[in-house]
């Protein structure tokens, strides 16, 4: 739920700070962008990932390998998933690297944003629908009105 309640805390309308259309506030969109995960040393001028952000990346990824039933990592080292944190760590080293993680599609800007797309989206659907249970909320049948559709919508 602590994933799911940070990445839901970027939407427009929430609190104050950057926030995006993209992003909603009741549940997790295919595409959405989280802040300050990318930041540039002030010395040396190399990016990697802020670090305060990795424990929630690897939070993400937690909690989707709960759903999927796919392994995060052992204690004793042996492989998991391609976890989110390292396909970004990787992208700051050599922004040439593929720009995917074991669940998302990802687009990294050197201000800091991160843009996620959901690879599989029956999994985008589970992790809504539990997290949504366990606070009580209840799920509109599908979300409108996002991107250009969203703009074309507002009244002249």
């Amino acid at each position: 739920m602590d994933a799911w309640d940070k990445i839901t805390g970027n939407a427009e309308n929430k609190t104050a700070g950057e926030k995006w259309k993209t992003n909603s506030l009741y549940m997790v969109p295919e595409k959405f962008i989280l802040s300050w995960i990318v930041e540039s040393s002030k010395w040396s001028g190399s990016l990697s990932v802020y670090h305060r952000k990795h424990d929630f990346l690897d939070d993400i990824d937690r909690a989707l390998c709960l759903i999927s039933g796919k392994l995060f990592s052992e204690a004793d080292g042996s492989p998991g998933i391609s976890t989110t944190f390292s396909a970004i760590s990787g992208w700051c080293r050599d922004k040439g690297s593929p720009q995917e993680s074991e669940f998302f599609t990802f687009k990294a800007h050197i201000k800091g944003t991160v843009h996620f797309k959901f690879k599989d989206e029956k999994l985008l659907q589970e992790f809504n629908r539990r997290a949504c249970a366990a606070k009580g909320l209840v799920l509109p049948s599908e979300e409108i009105f996002r991107g250009k559709a969203r703009r074309d919508q507002k009244v002249k």
